[in-house]
């Protein structure tokens, strides 16, 4: 696929991979175009970041999901046992609900007053290459990219204009996005997987 980047203001600009995450790593909120839909990411570890995201978004309280770059990372930042590490590593790349540890790097108002985090890995090449640039955060929020009671965007133009006020940029590329889905949530219970909400990865079957 072929990158795009735009400012907030619709102006494109070049190096679009390089300005993503320049911007994300400065704290900028940028929509990143994934299988589904587009995504809303920042820094996971800074709470004035997550504040302003919940700020734009209108969405001061409810849990917000999280991306991590290996496993590695994700036993620094929550409890992982056998069943939720495969399904961390399956096909369906959920995001998988897993106990939080204390002290660890995520900032507290991704999930306020909640022992649990909503983990995924990267699913895409897209989001493999976000996380190989030198000096990102550890952990970057993904949450999906539109208003509450909204459904996800899934082009660059819906972001742009009517959801300019809560980006700062948007990454897009020439993949287009034919069925709108969002991530799966999945926790383990009892030693089996209990399906929160079923999209992208399980339906359709």
């Amino acid at each position: 696929p072929t990158l795009e980047f735009f400012a907030a203001d619709g102006s494109r600009c070049d190096r679009p991979l390089e300005r993503t995450c320049d911007m994300l790593k400065a704290g900028g909120i940028v929509a990143v175009q994934g299988i589904g839909g587009f995504h809303l990411a920042c820094d996971a570890t800074r709470e004035d970041v997550v504040e302003e995201l919940r700020r734009r978004k209108k969405r001061p309280h409810k849990p917000l999901a999280i991306m991590v770059p290996d496993l590695r990372t994700c036993r620094q930042i929550c409890e992982v046992n056998a069943g939720e590490q495969d399904l961390l590593n399956s096909s369906q790349s959920p995001i998988v609900l897993l106990g939080r540890k204390p002290g660890g790097p995520v900032a507290e108002g991704v999930a306020p007053k909640l022992n649990h985090l909503g983990v995924m890995l990267p699913y895409t090449p897209l989001h493999v290459l976000l996380f190989d640039d030198p000096g990102m955060p550890p952990a970057l929020v993904m949450t999906s990219c539109n208003r509450a009671e909204e459904p996800i965007a899934t082009e660059a133009a819906a972001v742009l204009g009517p959801l300019s006020d809560i980006v700062d940029g948007v990454l897009s590329h020439n993949r287009r996005i034919t069925n709108r889905c969002d991530d799966s949530v999945v926790a383990v219970f009892g030693g089996r997987p209990l399906p929160m909400r079923r999209s992208r990865g399980y339906v359709p079957e």
